[in-house]
């Protein structure tokens, strides 16, 4: 099983690098330049786990108490804020070509208090639709992950966010190197001999555990749920990352059509980044259907799915209301498999011209 870091590794669509380095190269230069200038300031935002929206309430309480000074801010979480005494200084790590983004994350290391540094990621935000907007992504990116920490959802580490005044805001997160994504390992000889790919296969049967713990809170769901936002550590532990799309909710305010969307939305996504091929472009997959012969929806069921419904069935058979849990569950579940047949149905018609 070929492993990676969690960072940029070289793209595979060579036409895109240029460009996407001579985006990387602004970003880094512009961080770079404001972290010298930045006021650290507390970011002391208590999450309320009972709360109906839990990270809404977040952004909402640090929208309402933050102050503006009009010089660029650094909001920092406790545990981070007590370690800024002074100026910081930033050092990018060495660009790699990386692939591109939906936001272009960089890497590396904040310095501060002279002798000292945190090895990071920034995700920037930069103003495309209105300060207000960008801000808002910002935030949701923020306290997304803060959220799901705070459920043992996963998550990367949040330490803070920027506001350079300048319609640019920055998430930052600790850098987690040792951290793998699904979308940087190959998957290539795993299906369908996937009983002799033991550790491949677990890695799945553990994203169908931590996923259909997520589904089963009550309205939540990740909203971007791609292989590349499913990550491992060397622990064995594997869980969601890139919550900025992301809801929490444990109660189940609203109705069954709208849970049910965006759970088969986050299967959809899913789905799809597992059959797409490899190298064909920005949309590229991980290709894991390219061998099946047969209907593809069988070998995403062995892989993922039918360990995903036993989960969920499970956890709704407990708790309250249970009985209406699990009717709504089973009936749920009906319907996936029906709209995720005709998915993968689909997906193999359009390529299977890539089959070996």
């Amino acid at each position: 099983m070929e492993r990676h870091a969690l960072e940029p590794s070289t793209s595979n669509n060579s036409e895109l690098i240029p460009n996407f380095q001579n985006l990387e190269r602004q970003r880094i230069e512009d961080f770079t330049e404001v972290v010298p200038k930045l006021d650290a300031r507390l970011l002391n935002v208590e999450i309320n786990l009972s709360s109906k929206q839990p990270k809404e309430e977040a952004i909402n309480t640090f929208m309402n108490t933050r102050i503006r000074t009009g010089e660029p801010i650094a909001y920092l979480a406790p545990e981070y804020h007590k370690l800024f005494n002074g100026p910081m200084k930033f050092e990018p790590y060495k660009s790699q070509g990386g692939k591109a983004s939906r936001h272009g994350v960089i890497f590396g290391d904040l310095e501060f208090n002279e002798h000292e540094s945190i090895s990071i990621a920034i995700k920037p935000f930069q103003q495309v639709e209105g300060r207000a907007k960008t801000e808002l992504e910002c935030l949701s990116d923020y306290f997304g992950n803060a959220v799901a920490n705070s459920f043992n959802l996963g998550g990367l580490e949040p330490i803070g966010i920027i506001d350079d005044t300048k319609n640019n805001f920055y998430s930052l997160t600790v850098l987690q190197r040792s951290l793998d994504t699904f979308d940087n390992i190959d998957w290539s000889d795993f299906y369908p001999e996937f009983n002799n790919n033991l550790g491949m296969q677990e890695l799945w049967l553990k994203a169908a555990h931590s996923i259909a713990l997520l589904h089963s809170m009550g309205d939540s769901y990740h909203g971007d749920l791609y292989i590349r936002n499913i990550a491992t550590n060397p622990e064995g532990w594997v869980f969601p990352i890139d919550w900025e799309l992301g809801e929490f909710s444990c109660s189940l305010s609203r109705d069954f059509e709208e849970r049910y969307a965006e759970r088969f939305r986050d299967l959809k996504q899913l789905v799809r980044s597992m059959s797409i091929p490899v190298n064909i472009g920005p949309l590229s997959g991980a290709g894991i259907f390219m061998e099946v012969r047969d209907d593809w929806w069988n070998a995403f069921n062995d892989i993922f799915f039918a360990e995903y419904k036993s989960w969920r069935m499970d956890l709704a058979s407990h708790g309250h209301h249970r009985a209406q849990i699990l009717f709504e569950t089973k009936s749920e579940f009906d319907q996936l498999e029906l709209d995720l047949r005709n998915e993968l149905t689909n997906l193999r018609q359009e390529y299977s011209l890539y089959s070996n």
